[in-house]
């Protein structure tokens, strides 16, 4: 969502479904949960299925560019 926000199409109908599922990745303090990783993780301290800094990062630079 922070490239489609940055390139200017953060509010446009087809980006709806990219918030929700954006959201709906959030904890209650609004914290990105990790749902994933690549079979050889980059980020060795970010755990599947804990708040991720870098995921929460880019969440807040896409939301603050919409």
């Amino acid at each position: 969502m922070e490239t489609i926000s940055s390139l200017g199409y953060g509010n446009a109908p087809a980006a709806s479904a990219g918030w929700k599922y954006l959201d709906a990745a959030k904890d209650e303090t609004g914290r990105v949960i990790l749902s994933g990783t690549l079979t050889k993780s980059y980020l060795p301290k970010e755990k599947v299925g804990k708040p991720s800094a870098w995921a929460t990062f880019y969440a807040i630079l896409a939301e603050t560019e919409r």
